[in-house]
C-alpha cells in the first residue's frame, strides 16, 4: 500500500482556522486489497474536528476504515479535518503531519506519507491582525469619609463652672459702703448637681448725686443723721414763717 497526503489551505493559516487534510491510500499489487484504510497522528497543534468519511479520533491519532476491494493501482481518499490551536505561536514548520496506509491484504504494513507542513501567518508581517490588548480599568478609590465633629455635650452633660464672686458698685457723689451680691451657682453636671458653690463678694456703693442710695445696714447711720437735720431745718423755718405772718398782722392793725 502506498500512501500520500495533502493539506488545504497549506498556506496563511491563522492559530484557531480549520485545515483539511486529504489521505490517499494506493494499492501497489500485486494483488487485491482488502479493507483498505489509514492511520494519522496529528501533531500536537492541531486538533480533530469531524471526517465526512467516517474516520474517527481517539486523542492525536485519527483511523480510517473502509469496507471491500481495492484493485491494484485504484486508490480511496480519507479526508480529515482540523483546526490549529488558537494559542499556538510559531510559523508552522513544526506542525508536521504523516499518514500511513493500511491493508489487512498487506502483510508488510502500508508506506508513510511524505511530511506535510502548514504556513502559519506571522502577526508581523502585517497579514495576521494584532489583537488589541485588553485594557483592564483603574479601580477607583473611594474617598475616606470625613470624620464629623465631635457632638455637642447635651443639656446637662459636662462639668458645672465656678460661681462667680460678687461685686456691688454705685456711682454717685455721697460715699457709702455697701455688700455685694451674692454670685449664682455654676452650671450642673450631668448628673444635675451643682458643681460651684455660690460666689459673694463685698463692694463699696457710692451714692449718686440728688438721690439715696441705699447701701445696707452701714448706711442707716447717715441716713438717720439727715433725717434728723431735715426735720430740725423743717422746724426752724416753720417757726421763722410763723413768726412773719405775726409781725404782718400787727403792722395791719
Amino acid at each position: 500500500m502506498e500512501t500520500d497526503k495533502r493539506v488545504s489551505p497549506s498556506d496563511g493559516i491563522a492559530p484557531g482556522d480549520e485545515v483539511e487534510y486529504v489521505v490517499t491510500a494506493r494499492n501497489r499489487g500485486p494483488a487485491v486489497a482488502l479493507d483498505v484504510g489509514a492511520v494519522d497522528d496529528l501533531p500536537a497543534a492541531m486538533h480533530f474536528a469531524g471526517s465526512p468519511d467516517g474516520c474517527t479520533a481517539e486523542g492525536q491519532r485519527v483511523t480510517c476504515s473502509s469496507t471491500g476491494t481495492l484493485a491494484v493501482g485504484d486508490s480511496v481518499d480519507f479526508r480529515i479535518r482540523a483546526v490549529l490551536d488558537p494559542d499556538y505561536e510559531g510559523d508552522g514548520s513544526d506542525v508536521v503531519n504523516v499518514a500511513t496506509a493500511t491493508s489487512p491484504s498487506d502483510p508488510d504494513g502500508g508506506d508513510e506519507s511524505p511530511e506535510v507542513t502548514i504556513g502559519v501567518v506571522d502577526p508581523g508581517d502585517g497579514t495576521r491582525p494584532t489583537p488589541t490588548p485588553t485594557v483592564t480599568p483603574t479601580p477607583t478609590v473611594a474617598p475616606a469619609p470625613t470624620p464629623s465633629g465631635a457632638p455637642s455635650p447635651g443639656p446637662g452633660a459636662g462639668d458645672g463652672g465656678d460661681g462667680g464672686n460678687g461685686n456691688g458698685n454705685g456711682n454717685g457723689n455721697g460715699n457709702g459702703n455697701g455688700n455685694g451680691g451674692n454670685g449664682n451657682d455654676g452650671p450642673a453636671s450631668g448628673d444635675g448637681r451643682p458643681d460651684a458653690d455660690a460666689g459673694s463678694g463685698n463692694g463699696a456703693g457710692h451714692a449718686g448725686p440728688d438721690r439715696l442710695a441705699y447701701t445696707g445696714a452701714g448706711g442707716l447711720v447717715p441716713l438717720a443723721v439727715l433725717a434728723v437735720l431735715a426735720t430740725a431745718v423743717g422746724g426752724t423755718g416753720w417757726l421763722l414763717l410763723r413768726r412773719r405772718r405775726r409781725a404782718r398782722a400787727s403792722v395791719g392793725d
